[in-house]
């Protein structure tokens, strides 16, 4: 062990006077240059790189770029109690210190959101039901619940006070003034006089019939007048009762309403499949 040691140490002095430094070559081609004991041949037990270990990412990093090695998975409380929705789970593996988002980054979803071309402010739905890997439930939770680098995303993109609520909500895309982020529409509807096409129309007009009507009859007296010669006359006697119909031939139609005075309100919402809705904030 002290002979590799030295070897090493001498291809570090070797080498440094030309501002690159060498491991298993003393003509190192890069700024650090390691070569395997076998170099482009089969790798042995003792190649390769051992970065620092830790068993968490409590503290911040100094510069960006700064790699350790999580040894096992670790959840970040954000420096208040476990188990609150601000809770940041970082997996077992590499992580670097991005000072511009001031977190740790997991060096493997960094670089899944790099072939994806995730950005900040994309949406995905998903059968995930909470927070994970930078993406957040878009459930109207405060910005100011969300951890530090997070809000700032969410600033960035016009959510200052709190992230949309996409609860029962299915997206739509933009149009006029209409502010990001806004609530619009109902699942209901209730159909006005309005909204119904006009309707011209009568009831059916072959209904003949007729009615029953009762009228009264004067019935009159006859009397003779035998003064100074003959002569007839009458008189009223008094008034009777009289029933008859009318024509029968009375064709006639009604006015009529069509609807409900108090409708029952529509339902419109769509068939279909339920998820949920996150947002990119960045890890």
């Amino acid at each position: 062990m002290k002979s590799t040691l030295l070897t090493v140490s001498f291809g570090f002095i070797f080498t440094l006077g030309f501002s690159q430094v060498g491991i298993n070559t003393s003509t190192p081609l890069t700024t650090l240059d390691i070569r395997a004991i076998n170099h482009l041949g089969s790798a042995s037990p003792e190649d390769g790189l051992l970065v620092p270990r830790v068993s968490d990412l409590s503290n911040d990093g100094m510069v960006s770029g700064q790699l350790l090695f999580l040894i096992a998975d670790w959840t970040d409380d954000n420096g208040t109690p476990s188990d609150t929705s601000d809770d940041i789970l970082l997996s077992k593996g590499f992580h670097f210190w991005d000072a511009d988002s001031t977190s740790w980054a997991d060096v493997g979803v960094a670089s899944a959101a790099i072939q994806n071309s995730t950005m900040e402010g994309d949406i995905k739905h998903g059968f995930q039901n909470t927070d994970h890997s930078g993406w957040y439930l878009l459930d109207g939770r405060t910005v100011a619940s969300l951890p530090s680098n997070a809000q700032t995303a969410a600033s960035s993109l016009g959510f200052t006070t709190s992230l949309p609520n996409a609860t029962n909500r299915v997206l739509k895309a933009k149009s006029g003034s209409e502010a990001l982020g806004a609530q619009t529409g109902n699942n209901a509807i209730t159909l006005a006089a309005s909204n119904i096409p006009q309707l011209t129309g009568t009831t059916n007009t072959s209904g003949s019939h007729d009615h029953q009507y009762e009228d009264w009859v004067a019935e009159f007296t006859s009397f003779s007048v035998k003064t100074g010669g003959s002569s007839t006359g009458s008189r009223f006697s008094f008034y009777q009762p009289y029933v008859d119909t009318t024509e029968a031939s009375g064709d006639h139609n009604h006015a009529l309403t069509v609807g409900n005075a108090a409708p029952t309100a529509v339902d419109a919402t769509p068939a279909s499949l339920v998820t949920n809705v996150f947002v990119y904030l960045g890890n």
